[in-house]
């Protein structure tokens, strides 16, 4: 059941990434649009660590670790005792390890992402798709 939300949110981060990767790699940019990518690439590589490490953060009266989607969550037994201590929860294997692929992948997109708005810019400025000219 896990697979029907990680799957195709892991699809569309690598295809994005996939095609900024082809369109700045495309004769249209030079060397420093392609050393941008390399940099912003590698810094989504390690915030997408983190976010699978070592991201936890609290939402009611639940601890969730990995972030977009959640490899553990913590919470208590019973909801009225909240001296209990909180219990791990932990995805099976077989969902966890994609869940924490789309995790990566999910950072590396929102890093590049401005980059990809730059370009788009960059390669449509001064252009008008109205049908009038300036």
């Amino acid at each position: 059941m896990g697979f029907i939300v990680i799957l195709p949110f892991a699809a569309l981060a690598g295809w994005c990434i996939y095609r900024i990767y082809r369109w700045l790699f495309g004769p249209a940019f030079g060397a420093e649009w392609r050393r941008r990518f390399v940099v912003l690439g590698s810094v989504g590589l390690v915030v997408g660590f983190w976010c699978v490490g070592f991201c936890k953060y609290n939402v009611a009266k639940m601890r969730i670790e990995s972030f977009p989607i959640p490899t553990a969550i913590w919470s208590r037994e019973h909801e009225d005792k909240l001296a209990e201590p909180l219990v791990r929860h932990v995805l099976p294997p077989v969902i966890r390890g994609p869940a924490a692929v789309t995790d990566v992948l999910c950072a590396m997109l929102i890093c590049l992402a401005p980059l990809a708005l730059a370009a788009f810019v960059t390669e449509n400025k001064g252009k008008n798709y109205f049908g009038t000219r300036e």
